[in-house]
């Protein structure tokens, strides 16, 4: 693996802090994110893509923005009135979308490799 040191960048600092606090503060911690095998990260990200795209729309509606981001895309119970936070910033939405993308990557590297199923032959 190349190393990664070197490829910092502020959007890359934001994605890092915001998954700190998303586990230091929220409490979103990778044995809570492990509990979330229905792909529930993702929708979670998705929405927040949805709102960022949303933000960026609207930026001189908020009301339309407003409307526009009332439900998360997924319609998922687990993003509720007390975790479904967007902002009217989308560059805030994306910057937690994208942490929540790594949320989900390493909830997926954390689990045992599937074992081989044997190839099927050919007829």
């Amino acid at each position: 693996m190349p190393d990664t040191a070197s490829l910092s960048s502020p959007g890359a600092d934001l994605i890092a802090a915001e998954r700190l606090r998303q586990i230091t503060d929220e409490g979103w911690s990778p044995a809570h994110d492990a509990t979330l095998a229905n792909g529930e990260l993702a929708f979670a990200a998705q929405s927040y893509l949805w709102a960022a795209t949303m933000a960026a729309l609207y930026t001189d509606n908020p009301t339309e923005f407003a409307l526009a981001t009332q439900q998360p895309v997924s319609g998922s119970p687990w993003l509720g009135p007390q975790t479904w936070k967007p902002s009217p910033d989308p560059i805030r939405n994306l910057v937690k979308a994208a942490a929540l993308i790594a949320a989900e990557i390493d909830r997926q590297l954390a689990q045992p490799a599937p074992s081989e199923s044997p190839e099927l032959s050919p007829g």
